[in-house]
C-alpha cells in the first residue's frame, strides 16, 4: 500500500525543518532591528514567503491552527497560503528558472534565520534526512528534476541521492520549488509524519520526534553553506558595428568667370553622401550641402 511508503511533501518537509531551527534557549531572534520569535508559526510563515514573498499571512490564532494542520499533513483550506494559485505557483517556477538568485537569496536568508546553522552537524543531519526520505518515496521517479545546484543547475533524484557535495540553501530551495510544483496534496505525508513521532501521553499533549532518519544515512555526504550568491548575468557577446564614415565627393565649382573661388572665402558646395551598413551590401546616397570654411 501507498500509505505505507515515506512520502515527501509539504508537511514532512516542514516537519524536518522544525527539528533543525536554531536551540530552544534561544526564544527569539533579531533580523533588521526587530525580535521574531523561533516559533512554528513564524518559520513555517517565512518559509512560505520564500515561495510568494507578496503573500499575506496573519499573525492570529487561525494561523496557529494551520501551521499545526500543515506540519500534520492535515487539509488546511487556509486561503492565504496560496499553494494551490496557479498563477502564483508559475511566479515562482519561472523566477527560479529565469531569475534564481531572488528566491536563493530569500531561502538563505530564511535558514541564517531559523535553522541553526551554528552547528554544521545539525544541518548536515537535515540534508541527510530529506535524502533518505526522498530516497525512499518512490512515487517520486528517478527522473524527477531537483534545481538543488547554486548555478540553478538540475538534477535527477537519482542523481541527488548519490551526489557527494551538496550545499544547504541551494539544496532546499530545490527540494521546496519540487514541493510546490509536484506535492499540492499535503495529505500524502500524515502516515509518515505518525511514524515519526511517539504517540502523545493524552489527546493535547505534543508529540515527541522519535524518529531516526538521516542518522545512519550517507554519513559520507558533504554538506556545506553557501558562502556567498552566485552571479548568473549572462555574459552575452555584443556583434560589432562597423562604422564607416559618409564619403564626401565633392564637386568643383568655377565662378562665373571661370576662376576658382579663394581659399579664404567660405564656399557652399551641394556633395553626394554614402551611408554604408551592413556587410556594404547596402547603400543609401543622399545629397546635401557642406559648407567648407
Amino acid at each position: 500500500m501507498t500509505n505505507n511508503i515515506p512520502k515527501l511533501c509539504g508537511g514532512t518537509f516542514l516537519t524536518l525543518l522544525l527539528q533543525a531551527v536554531k536551540p530552544h534557549n534561544r526564544s527569539h531572534v533579531t533580523i533588521k532591528g526587530e525580535k521574531v520569535r523561533l516559533s512554528n508559526t513564524n518559520v513555517l510563515r517565512a518559509l512560505i514567503q520564500v515561495f510568494d514573498p507578496t503573500s499575506y499571512l496573519p499573525d492570529d490564532k487561525s494561523f496557529n491552527t494551520m501551521t499545526s494542520k500543515y506540519k500534520n499533513c492535515n487539509k488546511i483550506g487556509d486561503a492565504n497560503f496560496r499553494y494551490d494559485d496557479s498563477t502564483v505557483i508559475s511566479a515562482f517556477n519561472q523566477e527560479v528558472l529565469e531569475n534564481y538568485n531572488s528566491p536563493l537569496v530569500r531561502m538563505t536568508e530564511f535558514a541564517e534565520t531559523y535553522l541553526n546553522i551554528e552547528t554544521p552537524a545539525k544541518y548536515a543531519w537535515l540534508v541527510r534526512a530529506i535524502l533518505e526520505l526522498l530516497s525512499e518515496d518512490t512515487t517520486i521517479t528517478d527522473d524527477a528534476f531537483f534545481y538543488i545546484g547554486d548555478n540553478r543547475s538540475a538534477s535527477t533524484k537519482k542523481q541527488l541521492i548519490s551526489t557527494s557535495d551538496i550545499s544547504l540553501e541551494p539544496f532546499l530551495l530545490g527540494v521546496w520549488h519540487f514541493i510546490i510544483m509536484n506535492r499540492p496534496d499535503n495529505i500524502v505525508g500524515k502516515s509518515t509524519v505518525a511514524r515519526w513521532h511517539a504517540a502523545p501521553s493524552n489527546p493535547n499533549a505534543q508529540r515527541d520526534f522519535t524518529s531516526e532518519i538521516g542518522k545512519g544515512y550517507r554519513c559520507d555526504l558533504n554538506v556545506s553553506r553557501l558562502t556567498e550568491i552566485p552571479d548568473l548575468e549572462d555574459n552575452i557577446e555584443q556583434p560589432e558595428v562597423e562604422i564607416i564614415e559618409p564619403e564626401i565627393i565633392n564637386r568643383k565649382h568655377e565662378s562665373k568667370d571661370g576662376a576658382n573661388p579663394s581659399n579664404n572665402q567660405s564656399q557652399n558646395q551641394p556633395v553626394n553622401i554614402f551611408n554604408q551598413f551592413g556587410n556594404g551590401n547596402t547603400q543609401i546616397g543622399s545629397v546635401g550641402t557642406f559648407i567648407n570654411k
